[in-house]
């Protein structure tokens, strides 16, 4: 499978994949990502760990000329509660559920 996807490396951590099938990258996703920085990837399972965490998201790839309040909020609304939204920057401050990615 490595002969069949090329990576880009985009600055910032950042990295986009190119799969020259569907097949191919079903694949990868049903492996999931075990993996961060070379650790191995343990999910946290202890009853006092905060599973709704306040976190700012940019959408990537989103138009300037769509970044207004309402269609932020409407992406918003689609991860979580949303607090705070910056249309200047393109950002929305939601609150994500860690337990039900």
């Amino acid at each position: 499978m490595q002969d069949r996807i090329t990576a880009l490396e985009l600055g910032n951590g950042r990295f986009l994949f190119n799969f020259n099938n569907e097949d191919d990258l079903v694949a990868v996703l049903k492996m999931g990502l075990p993996y961060f920085n070379y650790f191995m990837f343990e999910p946290m399972v202890d009853e006092d760990y905060p599973s709704i965490i306040p976190f700012w998201n940019e959408p990537i790839g989103f138009p300037l000329h769509l970044r207004t309040a309402g269609n932020l909020n409407s992406i918003g609304d689609k991860l979580g509660m949303v607090y705070e939204v910056d249309a200047t920057l393109g950002k929305i401050n939601v609150d994500i559920d860690s337990s039900n990615p």
